[in-house]
């Protein structure tokens, strides 16, 4: 399997000898360093013993794959999520296959998944246990379960080419091309639309700034991002623009998604409660919002019933998912 190998001693070196000396941290980037390794080697083996004994993976075809490309927290969960249902159609990875990629360790699974059936379910109820304890402060942004389909860049962990290893190595300028997915992608769409003579429209983020501006903010403003996510995509907006003169860049305000603190959830249940709409728009990034909507119409006052009638299928998918995230009643 491949690794990049330059770019991990480089960021155990930067962690260890460029960072002020702090006992914990050698003890964390050693502990993880010693836990990727021996989950490369156990990796490596099932892949061995696919080649060994399952070489007809080699021959499977891939029929009108998918790809799901988007900024993240801008719905690419929520998509893959809804595709996902009809599996007659497509087929996903899972959480746990993306940790264990192999055809073997997948058939391991199976036999012990019907054992457990067959016994009562302990192992399932042990597992349920660990996800909400490790993976239950996530839910509001990013659910994660063993056994539910989960992105693709699980995969890229083993090759140690994710933005994952920011989480232990926070170094994030000298090591940039591990965040591929927000910088490189964006350049790549750029040469191949230069090539094409094609417009490019790249999506990114108001996280590009800071935040500390009263006013709204403008493309003539300078950016000046201040977390690892706003980094790399203002990295994704200039190679894509060195790349590709017709290139315009779109920087979003706002998420949605399952889990009922987000910015839509939390305007269709201020609207169905009967609140103002000012309630609900207090965005908080810039000026408030009726500044602006009395500027344009000369009110400061909107009727949004008709949101209520157009999200609402929306809504009532919202509901259920948000029922199925909360702890049972003790």
């Amino acid at each position: 399997m491949h690794v990049n190998l330059r770019l991990f001693f480089k960021a155990e070196y930067l962690s260890l000898f460029k960072t002020r000396f702090s006992v914990r941290r050698w003890a964390y980037v050693i502990f993880f360093t010693v836990l990727f390794w021996l989950m490369w080697l156990v990796v490596a083996f099932g892949r061995m013993l696919d080649h060994l004994f399952l070489p007809g993976f080699r021959r499977q075809e891939v029929r009108e794959p998918v790809f799901i490309i988007a900024p993240p927290r801008s719905g690419t969960t929520l998509t893959q999520k809804l595709m996902a249902l009809d599996d007659e159609r497509f087929v996903h990875a899972k959480l746990y296959q993306t940790i264990f990629p192999s055809v073997c360790y997948q058939r391991c699974f199976d036999a012990i998944a019907w054992l457990d059936r067959h016994t009562g379910q302990p192992l399932t109820k042990l597992v349920g246990w660990v996800e909400k304890r490790f993976f239950g402060g996530w839910d509001d942004m990013h659910k994660l379960r063993f056994d539910q389909p989960e992105e693709d860049d699980g995969f890229f962990v083993y090759s140690f080419v994710t933005e994952a290893i920011y989480l232990l190595f926070p170094h994030v300028d000298e090591l940039w091309e591990a965040g591929f997915p927000d910088a490189l992608g964006p350049e790549n769409l750029a040469y191949a639309s230069r090539n094409a003579n094609a417009l490019l429209i790249t999506i990114s983020t108001d996280y590009v700034f800071d935040g500390n501006k009263a006013g709204f903010y403008t493309q003539r403003d300078q950016p000046v991002p201040i977390s690892v996510y706003g980094k790399y995509k203002l990295k994704g907006e200039q190679r894509a623009q060195q790349w590709h003169a017709r290139t315009v860049v779109v920087r979003t305000g706002y998420i949605f998604g399952p889990g009922g603190k987000n910015f839509l959830s939390n305007v269709i249940s201020r609207v169905a409660r009967g609140e103002k709409l000012k309630a609900m728009l207090a965005m908080g990034l810039s000026r408030p919002w009726p500044d602006a909507l009395k500027a344009m119409t000369g009110e400061d006052k909107m009727d949004a019933t008709a949101i209520i009638d157009y999200f609402a299928p929306l809504k009532t998918w919202l509901d259920e998912q948000n029922k199925q995230t909360q702890a049972p009643s003790q």
